[in-house]
């Protein structure tokens, strides 16, 4: 049986629910005491036996009263409440796609956007010592090519963002939004450049 959208984006629409799977997925059976040590660990960085008692209580409360009834009730877990044990039902890596929230791609993207701004700070230092070869480069071809760069890195962000989206719509107002991003980025280069 697999999970419909509407139980897929009411899981995920909580982080303490993402957490949870999180766990899950590497234990399949683990008591609520344990779990809850697990997922107040994430949330407050520390290591499940550094916590405080007020940090395990709060969590410990949300997840009995709230989150382990609604996972259960939707067939992801299996909540023995009496012997205060927790079993994943099914298989929780359905679930791995959506619980990366985009970080690898922010932390790729930012290191491709350092790249092009370190290339493009040597190429308009070397510019402006008038060294010969660079020397020679119009500052047009140079706001060009920073340009370029920076289209290049949204036209990427973009076709990742729509592989992984069904509805196309969702994807409309950022290509709008990178699009002006870029042609603010080239007048904001090409006055530079013409200083």
């Amino acid at each position: 049986m697999t999970l419909d959208q509407d139980t897929i984006f009411h899981t995920l629409s909580n982080e303490r629910r993402r957490s949870v799977i999180r766990v899950l997925r590497g234990q399949e059976t683990m008591t609520v005491r344990d779990l809850t040590g697990a997922v107040a660990g994430i949330e407050y960085g520390l290591d499940p036996d550094q916590l405080d008692y007020r940090q395990r209580k709060r969590v410990y409360t949300s997840l009995v009263q709230t989150h382990l009834p609604s996972m259960a009730s939707y067939g992801l877990v299996e909540y023995d409440k009496d012997r205060g044990v927790v079993t994943a039902e099914r298989d929780l890596d359905t679930f791995e796609p959506y619980l990366d929230d985009g970080a690898s791609v922010a932390r790729s993207d930012a290191g491709t956007l350092l790249s092009l701004t370190g290339v493009f700070a040597v190429l308009t230092v070397l510019l402006a010592v008038d060294t010969p070869f660079v020397g020679a480069l119009p500052a047009v071809a140079i706001a060009l090519a920073a340009t370029l760069g920076v289209g290049a890195l949204a036209a990427r962000t973009l076709r990742d963002a729509r592989s992984t989206t069904d509805d196309s719509g969702a994807c409309e107002g950022n290509e709008h939004g990178g699009l002006g991003a870029i042609v603010g980025l080239s007048k904001q280069l090409l006055l530079i450049f013409r200083r």
